[in-house]
């Protein structure tokens, strides 16, 4: 059980691995996890209150390890020809699917921002959808990050709602997220992670969790709302 304030962590031990050729850090990481998994089985088999208490010694090695993450800024990235031919591309991908299954909510909203981490070491942030030239980005930089978010509400008649994030990490980690509608806070509709920039796919990844979501609002379409309303035919 990997907690969703964990989820970086998470991502960051595996970055770490791949920058080292090293597993350590990362199977450290999710032996703690199974530890803390296996402690709440036990608890709830006792018949003692599963509610997770402060445990201040996984919280401290956790950010041991977290202090000894390897750096972001290494090897320079072909920045200009990463957004040109993965990041921009694929924030247009993202927002195409969106647009198609807008008409069955009542209103949609999209946004998205790409940030460069030039050799001065000073962000650049763009808004996307990208309107000017490829030339005011850098040809190269330290990092690069792309964040896309499409914001669906008012599915069928319902107050439900959806939102599809897809998001590039400075160390290269791309993360796609559907959360939305009846689901707890700490819970999503679907959540995958790639790592490597090669478009189709990343377009494979963002297809797979779009599949996940069709059937979540087949679901949704035949059962009430959370405010009563029943699906709309």
């Amino acid at each position: 059980m990997v907690q969703r304030d964990g989820r970086d962590q998470y991502i960051d031990e595996i970055e770490q691995a791949q920058a080292t050729d090293s597993l350590a850090g990362f199977i450290a990481y999710i032996a703690e996890c199974c530890r803390y998994s296996l402690e709440l089985h036990l608890r709830a088999a006792r018949g003692e209150s599963i509610e997770d208490p402060d445990d201040i010694d996984r919280e401290i090695a956790l950010f041991k390890r977290s202090m000894a993450a390897v750096p972001g800024r290494g090897r320079l990235v072909q920045a200009r020809a990463l957004a040109a031919n993965v990041a921009l591309p694929l924030y247009d991908y993202v927002q195409d699917k969106a647009r198609l299954l807008a008409s069955l909510f009542s209103a949609s909203h999209s946004s998205g921002t790409l940030v460069t981490v030039g050799s001065d070491g000073r962000p650049q942030q763009t808004r996307l959808p990208f309107t000017g030239e490829l030339g005011e980005l850098p040809q190269t930089a330290f990092s690069l990050r792309m964040e896309a978010r499409a914001s669906l509400s008012g599915f069928r008649t319902s107050r439900r709602c959806v939102e599809l994030t897809v998001e590039r990490t400075e160390r290269g980690v791309w993360t796609f997220e559907i959360s939305g509608g009846d689901l707890p806070a700490d819970q999503e509709i679907a959540v995958a992670i790639h790592f490597g920039d090669d478009l189709d796919e990343l377009k494979y990844c963002f297809d797979d969790v779009i599949r996940r979501l069709m059937a979540v609002l087949g679901q949704w379409n035949s059962q009430p709302g959370p405010d009563g309303a029943g699906a709309s035919n």
